[in-house]
């Protein structure tokens, strides 16, 4: 896009609204988590809802697009677009008094989800969804991909928890959503107006078996809970409304807590070990695979846990965290009986599982920090199948990869049917783009194969939002389309995420693509990584 007009400045700025218009911010927010990069016309930090209300207004009639952001924690390009990005992680965090008698609590939507979890537990709660980013991870954005992380089949996902949400259509326009309706009341009839005809549809697509969601605007979840208008905005990343506050429910914590790390030779033969852990309904299932554990060798911070669990003298390829709570010694019991042949060790420690699950947490980053130029890349790693599907599924992945030469890093959330797949490629080499093309396309047609889901937890963003229209068919798409409209009928909200607009594509607006290079005013003499 071209850049603002002087005039086009003034008219953001007289909102009162504090606005970056400088190229070193510009280019700060261009990028997040993901591989993609889009350069911003501007950045807004605003302090109260007036304000979100005025620069939304604002740039509405100036015609700009507006892309709603927390800390950029996204990896499929969520968080970034090319118009106005307005960050609420700045000031927007602030939250309200925990009300024990409803067990719920007001936040604002910039609010880390830590920072809400160590307010809750002096009170013996917490938030029920626990991502792996959850030290720097927003509500808000948990809310836009309606995150879940471990433990989905105890505590489900973040729409779960959310009994209001309030906030500004694109116009400005104040709203309020909860489980009884909209305010306005006509922005809920019109909705329901929307989605009924299709229940059939929503039906025969939408198997209730996946817990993790599935992709898009929650519709299958809308039929299914009487009409909760919460499922529709909660996962539709910033594409509907921009929230503004939400009132959250919050859970008991554990009186008892009990993990058990269970090792494999190979992934195939804990994946197929993940269905009867999950009869026991444990919290949950993680897998971690021997790419993502190799790389805390040497690493300080994870000297005690990998002396803890072994690491440096286990020979295999993965293991399983299983986490479970109250009456936890009889569960570890039967869960050392259940998986006979294969290593397991169990604790109620609490300092042990916490070091367990700061490795499991780590993922991500330890992936990135590997060396060389092939990076664990994002775009395949958000598929979900049932459990009892898993070990075959995983086993067609390493196949198809195994077609291209490309070795992938597997690990995530087992009892819930979801790896966390990272190909790695170096996408700045045209043949590695090529393969991480070919790829993806072959994984969504084999997630449909398989009648999963293309979208469990990250969202679509720019990396899926492509292969929606083949995944939902043309009838629910068409629903998605007419929601959107209904919502934002200028299209200027986080547009080309969800509903395609053909701008992009898995493989395009890379950050680091063939020909990325940073000219430097010197010659390098060290080389860091």
């Amino acid at each position: 896009m071209a850049d603002l007009t002087e005039q086009q400045k003034r008219f953001l700025s007289a909102t009162g609204c504090e606005v970056a218009y400088d190229h070193l911010t510009r280019h700060l927010y261009a990028t997040d988590a993901s591989i993609y990069r889009v350069k911003p016309l501007a950045v807004a930090f605003p302090k109260t809802v007036a304000e979100v209300e005025a620069i939304t207004r604002a740039a509405h009639e100036c015609g700009v697009p507006i892309t709603p952001r927390g800390t950029g924690s996204g990896v499929t390009g969520g968080a970034i677009g090319p118009g106005l990005v307005i960050d609420f992680s700045r000031y927007l965090k602030r939250m309200g008094d925990f009300d024990p008698d409803t067990l719920s609590i007001r936040v604002e939507p910039g609010l880390v989800l830590d920072v809400l979890n160590n307010r809750l537990k002096r009170h013996g709660f917490v938030f029920g969804p626990e991502v792996a980013t959850s030290s720097r991870a927003t509500i808000g954005g948990m809310v836009g991909n309606d995150s879940s992380g471990a433990r989905t089949l105890l505590y489900g996902t973040t729409a779960d928890h959310v009994l209001a949400i309030e906030g500004v259509l694109v116009n400005g326009e104040r709203v309020k959503i909860t489980s009884k309706g909209t305010e306005p009341r006509s922005l809920g009839e019109r909705l329901s107006q929307l989605i009924e005809p299709a229940r059939e549809e929503i039906a025969r697509r939408f198997s209730a078996d996946l817990p993790k969601r599935w992709p898009g605007y929650g519709l299958d979840r809308f039929i299914r809970r009487g009409g909760n208008p919460c499922y529709i905005v909660v996962g539709s990343e910033g594409t509907l409304m921009l929230v503004t506050a939400l009132e959250l429910r919050v859970v008991h914590l554990p009186r008892q807590v009990g993990m058990a790390v269970l090792f494999f030779n190979s992934l195939d033969e804990a994946l197929e070990c993940a269905p009867q852990l999950v009869e026991l309904k444990p919290a949950a299932v993680e897998v971690v695979d021997r790419i993502l554990f190799d790389q805390t060798k040497g690493q300080l911070q994870f000297a005690n846990v990998r002396q803890f669990l072994g690491l440096d003298e286990f020979m295999g390829e993965c293991f399983l965290i299983v986490e479970v709570y109250e009456e936890v010694e009889d569960k570890l019991a039967t869960i050392t009986q259940w998986v006979r042949g294969a290593r397991v060790i169990t604790t109620i420690d609490r300092s042990k599982i916490n070091g367990v699950w700061s490795l499991r947490k780590a993922g991500l980053s330890l992936l990135t920090a590997k060396k060389g130029p092939k990076k664990p890349v994002a775009g395949i790693e958000d598929t979900v199948v049932r459990v009892g599907q898993l070990a075959e599924y995983a086993q067609e992945i390493r196949h198809l990869l195994n077609q291209f030469g490309v070795k992938a890093s597997f690990y995530g959330h087992a009892e819930a049917g979801l790896l966390h797949i990272r190909p790695m490629l170096d996408l700045r080499d045209v043949n590695d783009l090529g393969k991480f093309r070919a790829i993806a396309d072959a994984i969504s047609e084999l997630v449909q194969r398989y009648n999963g889901s293309i979208a469990g937890e990250h969202g679509c963003g720019m990396a899926r939002t492509e292969y929606l229209h083949r995944h939902l068919g043309p009838e629910l798409y068409s629903v998605l389309s007419k929601i959107k409209s209904l919502f934002d009928p200028s299209g200027l909200l986080n547009p080309g995420k969800i509903i395609d607009t053909g701008v992009y594509k898995i493989d395009s607006h890379l950050r680091m693509g063939p020909g990325y290079r940073i000219s430097l005013p010197f010659e390098p003499q060290l080389r860091f990584a």
